[in-house]
């Protein structure tokens, strides 16, 4: 295809773009917008088949598009040939020299040899260079002694400013941020990529591509592998992207958050539409509404005009009349009319046995798994009571890591309990489908061949190809091999594999994660049909609208526990559902005693400054603590929460306002000189922005003092390890021996030490950014209590959390932000949940005071 030569990879995991378009043979110079890739008159068949036609469309800043359509309609193809990894059959793709894209694929090469962290920092080019020779320094800090090891210490606090001013922090900040939002745990981002499954291989791609910020995103099926927490972050994210954006999705829901736009590929045609999945929908109806009576009235046009050939075609006064009635029907444009390709509701069901009334039944039951290493075995689910009756489709859900797999385990027989009690009832046949059933279908059978090998099809008086159609491989489609179906016809005729067997238990995990909205809403059908006939469903989906919208009940798990069992749907919402899947933290009980707070201690007005992007990211922001006073900030991730810490840190240039603290002008100052003067920085990346992982407890410990540990010339490592030694005591931190890499301490452990250093020099501002995020019960706790502490003391804190629960409990006076603003307080002691959710959102109440 002229203009779309194969592209080669840049450093950072994007896409760059080719030497320009080719000039289309001796056709003049086509005039292009700048800064806007444009595709035009695209086509592409194999064999007799066409995927697509004179596809034409632009992708520029703002423009946010959905690109939909069936399951084997060209969708991949077409994306592939946009960003240059495939050819055309005909048409061309201009793409500006200086546009860098990003492509996200389905299927990704392994990558070893790092670690996710560093996987992920390969998109942030020249700060992760600087971020090497810090680590450098590191290591000859802890390989030297004497004069070389001081000169060490002064060139890594050289490299430390440098990679401060070009906004090194705040991109390791940001590489740390956008992996825990995409369902990361922090003690993961430094695992080495070799242990990573092919799902969080595909999270730690998207993860390089967002950081790298290309101008204009492209993405196949990016929530394939979330889980709805990652999901919801993904949407706030990309629903503010100021770049181009495509991407292939089947989530109706995420297409709604996020796009703008929605094209859809169908009859090898593409055809766009303003707005989100909803405004598609209806406006793709109100267009075959149209097309059916434009139709309707050319057909009625032409059956005039026939009639008027046949009844004058032989009278010698009219045949000039005829011949140009029948050369106007040779070059009439006919109306086609758009047919939905959703399968159609026809089943045939084979009929299981009946089951007894109580299918599965689960008293007690504790499950976990033994290494063989002699130690207790890691618990998985505990104390888990509820039961499945027949003729019920039970909803699963919970977060990622609460324990579904485990349960389903149990249920299928796969493993025992190390508690309790499994008891299923009698004559119940289990089918079970998850995501790696397509995996081991025959590539090189056909679609007809590969269903053929369920038993009984084809022998029960069924027709193999009247089913097939219910689940969209109609005619010629049944005689496609295996090898060539796309992913998600691969998933599609391995879920008809498994509705084909004569179960009356049937376990499906993540059925529609690949399947279109049309399909997902006809395997609701599917199932209530089934529930109709006394088979019994267990459903588990991410997908919360489908659980309300396909199932009876709906038993929820986080933690490895049961917090709801057998709840009713049709008593419940998605939000409901939401909110018992990320539940409250369980060590916050009751409000610390209240003080009377003094004199302002730090004090912020009208604080501008830019995102890593160069947008602004706070609006003239205003807020004050005083002494002995916690206050909170709530809001959504990603509306200036972390800008705001980083900028009253000292990290982030600010662009307006002033910082003062103790009636101290502070906002030209320094880090190290905010740090002199009393203000303790918590950061939310402790091991990207707090802490040095290759270095020793005792280097870390005096990071932040180590001019004064100084004796002359060299450093006083007997006065340094005390001062480590009384620190790891003060604050209960778990530590080997002092001169070891801080590397292989616990999350918690790493938090205390980290906050205990920051506290350690009587500050009299403590600014906070998600200090208790990824911790375990005890280290929530311990945190908590030394926060609480400094307020009993008379410190101002500043407390940035995600976790609602905390902030109600811990403090004083609560703050929303959104957009970059303060646009509510509230009295923790009086405040409605609801009325804070609101705000958060957006939806200011008229009960909060504006701060």
């Amino acid at each position: 295809m002229r203009g779309c030569p194969l592209r080669r990879p840049s450093s950072d995991g994007t896409h760059l773009p080719p030497d320009g378009p080719t000039p289309p043979g001796h056709q003049p110079a086509r005039r292009y917008p700048p800064g806007v890739l444009t595709a035009s008159g695209l086509s592409r068949s194999f064999g007799t088949r066409t995927l697509f036609k004179d596809a034409s469309l632009q992708l520029g800043p703002g423009r946010r598009i959905a690109l939909v359509g069936s399951n084997g309609t060209g969708k991949t193809t077409l994306i592939e040939t946009i960003v240059g990894l495939q050819d055309a059959d005909a048409g061309e793709v201009h793409r500006p020299r200086d546009l860098r894209i990003g492509y996200l694929p389905q299927e990704l090469p392994t990558e070893t040899g790092r670690s996710v962290f560093e996987q992920v920092m390969l998109g942030a080019g020249p700060v992760t260079e600087l971020a090497h020779q810090i680590e450098a320094l590191g290591i000859r800090i802890g390989e030297t002694s004497g004069a070389d090891q001081v000169r060490a210490l002064d060139d890594f606090g050289e490299a430390q400013s440098r990679f401060e001013q070009i906004g090194g922090y705040a991109v390791e900040s940001d590489a740390h941020r956008i992996l825990s939002g995409l369902g990361f745990d922090p003690a993961d981002h430094g695992r080495p990529m070799d242990e990573m499954s092919g799902g969080w291989r595909m999270r730690v791609a998207l993860a390089r591509l967002l950081l790298s910020a290309p101008d204009l995103l492209i993405m196949d099926e990016p929530t394939n592998h979330l889980d709805v927490d990652s999901v919801a972050w993904l949407e706030q994210h990309l629903a503010a992207w100021s770049g181009g954006l495509l991407f292939v999705s089947h989530d109706r829901d995420f297409i709604d958050a996020v796009a703008n736009r929605v094209i859809e590929l169908a009859g090898s045609r593409l055809t766009e539409y303003v707005g989100g999945f909803a405004d598609f929908v209806v406006a793709r109806e109100e267009k075959l509404l149209l097309q059916q009576a434009m139709a309707a009235q050319q057909s009625r046009q032409v059956a005039h005009t026939e009639r008027f050939i046949e009844r004058f075609r032989y009278k010698a006064t009219k045949s000039r009349q005829v011949q140009s009635r029948i050369k106007s029907l040779e070059k009439l444009d006919r109306v086609v009319v758009d047919r939905p390709e959703d399968p159609a509701s026809r089943f045939g069901f084979p009929k299981p046995r009946r089951s007894s009334r109580l299918v599965a039944e689960l008293e007690g039951v504790t499950a976990g798994y033994d290494d063989g290493d002699g130690l207790e075995p890691e618990i998985v689910l505990r104390d888990v009571t509820f039961d499945i009756e027949r003729g019920r489709t039970v909803a699963l859900v919970g977060p990622n890591g609460a324990g579904k797999t485990t349960l389903v385990r149990l249920l299928t027989g796969e493993m025992a309990p190390l508690a309790g009690r499994v008891t299923r009832g009698t004559n119940v046949d289990i089918s079970h489908f998850d995501q790696l059933q397509a995996e081991i279908l025959d590539d090189q059978r056909t679609v007809l061949e590969e269903f053929k090998t369920v038993p009984g099809v084809g022998t029960d008086g069924r027709n193999p190809r009247t089913y097939l159609a219910s689940f969209g491989f109609r005619g010629d489609a049944v005689d496609r091999r295996v090898g060539d179906l796309s992913g998600g016809e691969q998933t599609r005729l391995a879920l008809a594999k498994t509705l084909a067997v004569p179960v009356n238990l049937l376990i499906l995990d993540e059925p529609t994660k690949v399947l279109t909205p049309g399909e997902a809403d006809e395997l609701g059908r599917i199932l209530r049909h089934m529930a109709d006939d006394d088979r019994t469903v267990v459903f588990i989906s991410h997908k919360l609208h489908e659980v309300t919208g396909f199932c009876d009940e709906a038993t929820v798990l986080r933690g490895g526990e049961t917090v709801a069992a057998s709840l009713p749907v049709s008593e419940t919402d998605s939000s409901a559902l939401a909110g018992l899947m990320v539940g409250s933290s369980p060590v916050i009980s009751e409000r610390p005693p209240p003080v009377v707070a003094g004199g302002p201690k730090l004090e912020v007005v009208g604080l501008g400054c830019l995102d890593d992007r160069g947008l602004q990211a706070l609006h003239g922001v205003d807020l004050t603590v005083r002494a002995g006073e916690i206050v909170g900030i709530a809001g959504v991730a990603g509306n200036g929460q972390r800008e705001l810490a980083q900028a009253i840190a000292g990290l982030r240039p600010t662009t307006a306002g002033t910082v003062h603290m103790d009636g101290m002008d502070l906002t030209a100052a320094t880090p190290r000189q905010r740090f002199g003067a009393g203000l303790a920085y918590i950061p939310e990346d402790r091991m990207g922005v707090g802490l040095a992982p290759r270095l020793s407890v005792t280097d870390n410990a005096i990071l932040r003092t180590y001019p004064i540990h100084r004796r002359g010339p060299f450093l006083d490592y007997e006065a340094a390890v005390a001062h480590c030694q009384d620190l790891v005591e003060r604050f209960a931190v778990r530590t080997g021996p002092l001169d070891q890499p801080i590397a292989g301490l616990s999350g918690g452990n790493l938090q205390r030490l980290l906050v205990g250093r920051e506290l350690s020099g009587r500050p009299r501002v403590v600014v906070a950014a998600q200090p208790t995020r990824g911790l375990d019960v005890q280290g929530v706790k311990a945190i908590q209590d030394l926060l609480v502490a400094e307020r009993g003391a008379g410190v101002a804190i500043l407390l940035i959390s995600e976790d609602l629960d905390e902030l109600l409990t811990l403090t004083d006076r609560l703050l929303v932000m959104h957009g970059g603003r303060v646009v509510a307080e509230f009295d923790p002691e009086l405040a409605v949940r609801h009325e804070i959710g609101e705000a958060m959102v957006g939806h200011v109440p008229t009960s909060s005071a504006s701060a």
